[in-house]
């Protein structure tokens, strides 16, 4: 038994589901967020020495320990609106409790990909001026981009070239990059950053692959050493078997400056030549006979 987490909308899911379907013989569940919630039953046992056994019912089939070969993990947040069932008093403690759940669970099933964390479901990368921090001192050698997170008033703010700089409240906006969608006062704060010189690129890591992708004209082409060497690296400080990171190179000097990481893959960012690649890659975490 394989079993996808995540939205049915989303099209890196719906293509591996394709792409197993049609190359292995294994039973394939695929369960959103409102499934988990609303149609599982859950059936656990925790072992005398402490070990806890897994066990889902939904429909006609039960998922344990034993019998799930991997589980490709993409769920996103629990939104406030799954829990309307409960009492309004109560929906914020069972919103809390099934996610401190879904933790323990997944921890406890085999070839989770990716596995969750305390800050998110399928893996955590906490904000873009941690994550510049974070790359500044695994690789001094790659940039990160001039920022400064505080109220717009301060001097600072004025220092950047408003032709290439976005001011946003949202610390956590990984891949897009966008401006405030309203305006900020002069008194609150906000990250203020540039975007920086060369040509934005999407590196997809599965599992120590790397698969890199130019944004300008939406080509695939070979990651060099030192790219490799900082995406496994920051991979690997955030736990995650699969990720993408987006980063800036410069073609005639090769240098590069990271831009963010975020704990998913969006097959609308990688390139054609790649896709059967990274739908390959993806088995082969979460399907021990996949190679």
């Amino acid at each position: 038994m394989l079993i996808l987490l995540g939205a049915r909308e989303n099209k890196t899911l719906l293509g591996f589901y394709n792409y197993v379907s049609s190359r292995y013989s294994v039973k394939i569940a695929w369960l959103d967020h409102y499934q988990l919630i609303n149609e599982i039953s859950v059936h656990d046992t925790i072992h005398t020495c402490g070990k806890t056994n897994i066990s889902w019912r939904y429909k006609d089939d039960e998922f344990t320990s034993g019998n799930v070969l991997g589980v490709l993990n993409d769920l996103r947040s629990l939104e406030s609106g799954l829990f309307q069932d409960f009492a309004p008093e109560d929906r914020k403690y069972a919103q809390e409790e099934f996610f401190a759940y879904l933790l323990s669970a997944l921890s406890a099933l085999p070839n989770v990909a990716n596995r969750p964390s305390q800050g998110g479901l399928s893996g955590f990368t906490r904000t873009l001026p941690y994550q510049w921090a974070t790359a500044r001192k695994l690789c001094p050698s790659v940039g990160i981009p001039k920022y400064y997170l505080g109220r717009m008033s301060d001097a600072e703010c004025r220092k950047f070239d408003p032709e290439y700089t976005v001011i946003s409240d949202k610390l956590y906006d990984y891949g897009n990059w966008t401006p405030a969608s309203r305006p900020i006062a002069e008194g609150e704060l906000a990250l203020t950053y540039e975007i920086p010189s060369g040509s934005a690129c999407i590196a997809s890591y599965v599992g120590g692959k790397i698969y890199c992708f130019r944004l300008t004209n939406r080509e695939g082409f070979a990651a060099s050493d030192k790219i490799l060497h900082f995406v496994k690296l920051l991979a690997e400080h955030f736990c995650l078997t699969i990720c993408q990171v987006l980063f800036f190179a410069d073609g005639a000097s090769g240098h590069i400056t990271f831009g963010a990481i975020r704990p998913h893959l969006d097959i609308g960012d990688c390139a054609d030549i790649h896709v059967c690649a990274l739908y390959a890659s993806m088995a082969s975490e979460v399907l021990p006979y996949a190679y």
